[in-house]
């Protein structure tokens, strides 16, 4: 797609032939005199004349990538309130990097004549500024734990090196000792395709020559940690006025991007995805991306990486994502077509029930159909029960007279304690033990005495099935209610009910035992985890 999108900068923003891109528009801040005075600031204006290039008769510019265009080329572009193409100037205002041509950015440059030319890559840059050099260099300490040294005592050419030398450079020219170091270093371009694809576009950024950078998959070639310095160094860049489109399945180049100095610019998301032959996108403006990764919630757990799968499922908590995700890839073994593998769905928790409407938001917002499953006291709670029936794209009014017959048959079952009775139970732990210390068993005894089984707490070990009547007939009406907005109730109350047989007391030694023992295969959750999927499949 970003080829068909730098190749149609070139052809009168022609998309015949594109299987994705419909139309593209460019806007610009300047007029003709200010795009000439950029351009000659930045490149250098030829006069008139003949050169190895071409004949021409009135002043012109050449690029860093050999592309040369007249004066009347600038007026043709700026001839109107909006440009229709950029031409042969396209190749002076964008870069198109891939994964090929990233990694040659770090290859040695000839050297130049610092008081007559101008620098043409990066390279060059560095030769004359030894505060891009060090820039570059901690990019690259940063990334590879290595810095980065120009060398600038080959002669002809100015190469690029890794490592440092522990004699310092001092005032030319140099000692034969600084020398000897510096030559043994290892040259940049015979490193590994990671650092050089890496250093290529810190370094582009560095030259700061392109108004409009396209990188296809940035993160190639990068361990997860370097995608996200990158991302990081992108976001960067657009502060310096450099529009960056980029195309990635990294979610740490995504989380690097919308890091805190990224949060603050215009960074926007669109999602693409592709269903037959035709390509569907949702985009979150700058704006939401703002809101939404001021969030800790999504800027520190693993929401946003829902972006690059088919769906995402929320949970409350890790021990539920694991078990789910278990089931998930159960059931998808089966070969059944209508349930897609778990491979394809996000399984993510969000620390509990009450944020589950903020991730809910973010990946909604970003086209990706999410479902979420909750316990059974998801319904308790008003604050939490409206946001998340809102955030699900639902209107909580309606579900009230529904809610409220569950919520009055749950508090109607809250006991009561008896005053004499639990004085009797007390006093018969006083009165059996002997000595001044009670024991842990006697501090249980006189906890049991005064704990009062609230309504909620019966719920939860009994889902659904405690319910009789009209209530069973209002709870199954809120339950189907809420599964077309994607929201999953529990109804067997919590995640241990699954297994009952299981000891409960311990969360993770029941889900380590559930697992171990292959108990999931047969579950309730099997049925209902098929109604999630289905949902996903039928919101893409």
């Amino acid at each position: 797609m970003l080829r068909e999108l730098y190749q149609s900068l070139f052809n009168s923003l022609d998309l015949t032939g594109s299987k994705i891109i419909q139309g593209i528009e460019i806007g610009t801040d300047s007029d003709q005199a200010q795009a000439r005075a950029w351009l000659s600031e930045t490149f250098g204006e030829v006069p008139p004349g003949n050169y190895p290039y071409g004949h021409y008769d009135t002043p012109h510019y050449v690029s860093p990538n050999g592309n040369s265009f007249g004066l009347g080329t600038v007026t043709s572009i700026w001839s109107g309130d909006r440009p229709t193409s950029l031409y042969n100037a396209a190749g002076m205002f964008v870069r198109y990097l891939d994964a090929e041509n990233r990694t040659g950015m770090v290859h040695s440059q000839s050297s130049y004549d610092l008081q007559t030319a101008r620098p043409s890559g990066p390279v060059q840059l560095m030769y004359a500024r030894r505060d891009l050099e060090e820039i570059a260099s901690s990019y690259m300490l940063r990334a590879f734990n290595v810095p980065m040294t120009v060398n600038r005592y080959r002669g002809s050419v100015i190469s690029l090196h890794v490592g440092k030398t522990e004699i310092p450079e001092g005032i030319a020219p140099p000692s034969p000792d600084y020398l000897a170091q510096l030559f043994a270093l290892p040259e940049l371009p015979g490193q590994g395709d990671g650092i050089k694809a890496f250093m290529g576009i810190v370094l582009l950024v560095i030259f700061d020559r392109y108004r409009i950078l396209i990188i296809d998959e940035p993160e190639a070639f990068l361990h997860p940690p370097q995608a996200y310095l990158l991302g990081k160094v992108l976001a960067e860049l657009q502060g310096q006025g450099t529009q960056v489109i980029v195309a990635t399945h990294s979610a740490d180049l995504l989380k690097g991007i919308t890091s805190s100095s990224a949060s603050d610019g215009a960074v926007g998301i669109v999602r693409l995805t592709r269903s037959d032959s035709t390509s569907h996108i949702a985009q979150v403006e700058p704006p939401q991306v703002r809101d939404l990764y001021s969030d800790p919630l999504i800027r520190h757990y693993p929401i946003i990486d829902g972006l690059f799968y088919r769906g995402a499922v929320l949970c409350e908590g890790d021990s539920d994502c694991t078990y789910f995700r278990a089931v998930f890839e159960d059931i998808s073994s089966d070969a059944d077509p209508v349930v897609p593998t778990s491979l394809g769905l996000h399984l993510t928790h969000c620390s509990g029930k009450s944020r589950i409407h903020v991730a809910l938001t973010a990946l909604r917002s970003a086209g990706v159909p999410t479902a979420c499953i909750v316990d059974l006291d998801m319904l308790r709670e008003d604050r939490d029960f409206n946001r998340l029936v809102t955030a699900a794209g639902g209107d909580p009014a309606p579900l009230e007279p529904l809610r409220n017959t569950v919520l009055s048959a749950i508090n109607a079952k809250t006991q009561t304690v008896e005053k004499d009775l639990a004085k009797y139970y007390i006093d018969k732990v006083f009165s059996e033990r002997k000595g001044n210390t009670l024991t842990n068993s006697d501090l249980n005894k006189i906890r049991d005495a005064i704990d009062v089984p609230s309504g909620w707490k019966i719920a939860k070990q009994t889902g659904r099935s405690g319910f009789s009547g009209a209530v069973v007939d209002a709870f199954d009406k809120l339950d189907n209610e809420l599964k077309k907005m994607g929201i999953f109730l529990i109804v067997q109350g919590v995640l241990e009910r699954f297994h009952p047989e299981v000891p409960q007391n311990d969360k993770a030694g029941w889900l380590s035992e559930v697992l171990e023992s292959g108990k999931y295969r047969t579950t309730e959750a099997s049925k209902m985890l098929r109604e999630v999927a289905m949902y996903v499949r039928d919101a893409q």
